[in-house]
């Protein structure tokens, strides 16, 4: 075979001249990473994106109150964060150049999965890279084609993509409906008891989250807890939203309910929240997190996260912690969320024309118009309040509806002041 075998080169050597090479380049037309804001949004073009900077160059802004981000406890900015990812990156660099299992792992990855699995109380925890990729690689980290899976159908894409990427029968319970979700379970008990072969190499996972970005509301975990020993059910509890902002210290679902940690089977988290960094991790048992070290795609095959990341996450637990501030940011946090409840149902002429979702204790909430709740007639409204009033929410969907989130430092006037300009712009 090799005898009859053509040769042929497979490197171009042809060589361009110095002419050839600078008419290629000056030629070269880059393509924006994005198209131009559409007409009604031209506005947004002149909100200042560097809000934390003091620094950028010199230019027309204006200045919004944010109620947009999930920078929930303020970190975002933080001068002891970002020194101490200065000093980190002129000591390390500025990537980790491979991952986890290759020439990856730093001491300050090691330091900040110490600090996590100490923080939640759990026996061990792993970082991944990059949030949105947690919990889409530990679902089919565990669960495969044979198994099962229960999840509320108000999860996130994080959690929807590792549901699909793991190949079980997966069944969708309707939102925080623990009534349809012991029907679904019944139903499963039934198709075991037909065949109790195929039943005792079938696993059954259920997905839910701590708290919903999509809803504002908060997982019932007391009963989802009962209806695991009940079926025998292994919970994957998404705490990207949760982590660092329920609970007295902010610990998450488990410390806002009561719930001993061990009674969850893997919990995963977003740096990028709460923290204000970027990166996620899943936290729980030795045993069970440490199976993600060799079957976590995102684990194994991303580069991890750059140490100076690491360290400034590291130094945003260390201030959860340091006695004067234990509990202190969730303290405000959770003040400002009721009091948003509060101070919204008092306003008797916005209370009338809209409806606000989530629960109190949520720093997230949802605010839907009573009468035209069409995706059409809240980016109008939203679009008046940036250009009114200077200040952002944020339009999500599905359901229609505009999305509003808290930080630990907005002041009861910002939030008298957004509600005043949603009763001054809203249509009769």
């Amino acid at each position: 075979m090799l005898g009859l075998s053509r040769n042929y080169w497979t490197i171009d050597a042809t060589k361009l001249k110095a002419r050839g090479v600078e008419l290629i380049i000056s030629e070269f037309v880059s393509v924006p990473f994005s198209l131009h804001f559409p007409p009604r949004y031209v506005s947004f073009e002149s909100a200042d994106s560097h809000p934390t900077s003091g620094d950028h160059p010199k230019q027309t802004v204006r200045r919004h109150l944010n109620f947009a981000s999930f920078n929930f406890l303020n970190f975002v900015g933080d001068t002891d964060l970002s020194e101490a990812a200065v000093r980190q990156m002129k000591e390390y660099g500025v990537g980790a150049c491979g991952p986890r299992g290759f020439y990856g792992t730093f001491d300050v990855h090691l330091n900040l999965e110490d600090k996590i699995s100490k923080f939640l109380r759990v026996e061990k925890s792993v970082v991944y890279s990059y949030g949105a990729a947690t919990f889409s690689s530990a679902i089919p980290s565990y669960a495969k084609r044979t198994d099962v899976i229960f999840a509320d159908e108000g999860i996130g894409h994080a959690a929807f993509q590792g549901i699909v990427a793991s190949r079980s029968r997966a069944y969708f319970f309707r939102h925080n409906d623990m009534e349809h979700l012991k029907e679904l379970l019944l139903n499963q008990a039934a198709r075991d008891r037909e065949d109790p072969q195929r039943a005792m190499l079938t696993r059954r996972f259920l997905v839910v989250e701590g708290l919903y970005a999509n809803y504002g509301d908060i997982c019932p975990l007391p009963e989802l807890v009962k209806l695991k020993y009940q079926y025998k059910v292994r919970i994957l509890l998404d705490e990207s939203h949760s982590f660092g902002v329920l609970g007295a210290t902010g610990r998450g679902v488990t410390e806002y309910f009561g719930i001993d940690v061990e009674d969850i089977d893997m919990i995963s988290g977003s740096l990028e929240n709460a923290l204000g960094v970027c990166g996620g991790f899943c936290a729980g048992t030795k045993y069970v997190v440490g199976h993600q070290e060799l079957s976590g795609q995102g684990y194994c095959f991303s580069a991890s996260l750059p140490p100076m990341l690491a360290t400034a996450a590291t130094k945003a637990l260390e201030k959860l912690e340091m006695p004067s501030e234990r509990g202190a940011r969730n303290r405000r946090l959770l003040h400002l969320s009721r009091l948003t409840h509060r101070l919204f149902h008092e306003e008797t002429s916005l209370s009338t024309q809209w409806e606000l979702t989530g629960s109190e204790d949520s720093p997230i909430k949802h605010l839907r118009l009573r009468a035209d709740n069409s995706l059409d007639a809240l980016e109008c409204i939203t679009q008046k309040a940036f250009e009114w009033y200077a200040f952002t929410i944020d339009s999500h969907v599905p359901p229609p509806s505009i999305r509003l989130t808290l930080n630990c430092d907005v002041t009861e006037d910002e939030i008298r002041h957004l509600f005043h300009v949603l009763t001054a712009i809203t249509p009769n």
